[in-house]
C-alpha cells in the first residue's frame, strides 16, 4: 500500500519549466513586437513579477491585476514606449509555446498513474495553464486539475484545499501528500491544512521562511520512495 492514496502536485517549478519558458519569452516576445528593452528588463519583471505575486497570495490582488501591473509597472519603470497589454498577452503566448516539462516530471506521472489518486493545483492563469496543460497532454494524468483563476481561490488559502478535498472525495488529511516548489503557497497551505508536505528544491534554496516542509526533495525521482516505500518507489 502506498504510504498516500492522494498526491496533490504543483505544475510551475515542480512538474513544468516555467523557469525556461519565461528566460525565453522575456527575450522572445519583446522582439517579436519591435521593442528594444534595455538590460535590466529581466531583472525588472522578476523583481516586479515576485512581489505582485506575493500580494496575490495574500489575498489583496487577484490573479488579473498580477497579469495587467506588472508590465505596466515595468514600461513606467523603464520608461517604455509600448503597449503594456499587447506585451504582456505576447509573453503569455510566448510562454505557452516554449513549456516543456521538468527533468523527471513525466517519469514520474506515469509512475504514480492508477496507483494514487492524483490533483494538479496550480495558482496560474486558468487560460495559460490549460493551453499549456493540453500542449503538453496532461490532463489525462490527472483525476482532477485545479486552476486557482477558475475557482476564485489560491493556495495557501484553506478554502481551495477544501475544495480540493471535495473533488477527492474527503480522503483523510493524513492520506495526502502536496508536493511543490513554493514555501509560501505548497507548504504554507499544506502545513496549515494539516497535511503532509513535500518541497521540491532542486537548487538547494536556502530555507530561510518559517514553513517547514515534512520532506524535501531535489530530483523528482526521490518522491517516489516516500509514496511507495515498501517496494522504493519501483513501479
Amino acid at each position: 500500500m502506498p504510504s498516500y492514496t492522494w498526491v496533490i502536485l504543483d505544475a510551475d517549478g515542480t512538474l513544468l519549466d516555467f523557469d525556461h519558458a519565461e528566460r525565453l519569452a522575456l527575450k522572445t516576445a519583446p522582439a517579436s513586437l519591435g521593442i528594444d528593452v534595455p538590460s535590466p528588463f529581466a531583472d525588472t519583471y522578476h523583481r516586479i513579477n515576485a512581489s505582485l505575486w506575493t500580494e496575490f497570495e495574500s489575498g489583496h490582488l487577484g490573479p488579473r491585476d498580477v497579469r495587467t501591473l506588472r508590465f505596466q509597472q515595468i514600461c513606467q519603470q523603464l520608461e517604455l514606449a509600448c503597449d503594456s497589454e499587447q506585451l504582456s498577452e505576447t509573453f503569455l503566448k510566448h510562454v505557452i509555446e516554449e513549456s516543456v516539462f521538468l527533468d523527471g516530471a513525466e517519469r514520474l506521472l506515469a509512475a504514480m498513474k492508477d496507483r494514487v489518486g492524483l490533483m494538479l493545483l496550480t495558482n496560474g492563469f486558468a487560460d495559460v495553464q490549460r493551453a499549456r496543460i493540453a500542449k503538453l497532454g496532461l490532463e489525462p494524468c490527472f483525476d482532477h486539475i485545479l486552476i486557482s483563476e477558475e475557482e476564485g481561490l489560491a493556495k495557501p488559502n484553506p478554502a481551495i484545499f477544501d475544495l480540493a478535498f471535495a473533488r477527492m472525495g474527503h480522503p483523510k488529511r493524513k492520506d495526502v501528500l502536496i508536493v511543490g516548489d513554493s514555501l509560501s503557497s505548497d507548504i504554507r497551505g499544506g502545513a496549515d491544512y494539516g497535511i503532509a508536505t513535500c518541497w521540491f528544491n532542486p537548487t538547494h534554496r536556502a530555507n530561510t521562511s518559517t514553513h517547514v516542509p515534512t520532506y524535501e526533495i531535489a530530483q523528482l525521482d526521490d518522491l517516489l520512495p516516500l509514496i511507495f516505500p515498501m517496494n522504493g518507489g519501483v513501479s
